[in-house]
């Protein structure tokens, strides 16, 4: 439960968001909570405003700095030329796949991927840390594809497939 309407609380938020989002269902699962009317069920959580690999979360605006600048500055093409797409590896593992749109020409792959891991290297002492965990499990792939565009037709920074067959 989120909130700070109780006297001490240091301050009072009105239509705070946590970054996070979620299914909410209300279905039964016979559980003691239920059972005291906690009857709100919450599935496929995410966030929209950082990234989680291997243990290790990756807050948006690297990232955002990365794909809008670093990647345009240092490889040519603009912000919608690169995407993150987020998704569950043949393991169960996460993966992070960096499409790179090809009309941007030839472009080495495993430049791309070290100048990610770079960024994050310059980043606060933690982030590279984690750039370094991260690097180590070989989670980013690069493909020569355009970015997936949103039912909108938005070009969104990170990109999520979720798995929903087991749905």
């Amino acid at each position: 439960m989120i909130t700070t309407l109780l006297a001490s609380a240091p301050f009072i938020f009105v239509n705070l968001s946590t970054g996070d989002q979620a299914q909410v269902t209300y279905q039964p699962c016979g559980c003691p909570m239920w059972e005291v009317g906690w009857n709100c069920r919450l599935g496929q959580i995410r966030s929209f405003e950082k990234l989680t690999l291997a243990g290790v979360t990756l807050m948006d605006f690297d990232l955002v700095h990365l794909l809008e600048n670093g990647y345009p500055l240092a490889f040519g093409g603009g912000p919608t030329d690169y995407q993150l797409l987020e998704q569950e590896g043949p393991d169960g593992g996460p993966r992070l796949t960096l499409l790179v749109d090809p009309s941007l020409g030839p472009i080495d792959p495993e430049a791309l991927k070290e100048f990610f891991w770079e960024h994050l290297e310059q980043a606060t002492d933690a982030q590279r840390i984690m750039g370094m965990v991260l690097a180590r499990t070989e989670c980013l792939r690069v493909i020569r594809q355009p970015p997936r565009p949103t039912t909108t037709g938005k070009i969104l920074h990170l990109h999520r497939e979720i798995d929903t067959s087991s749905t």
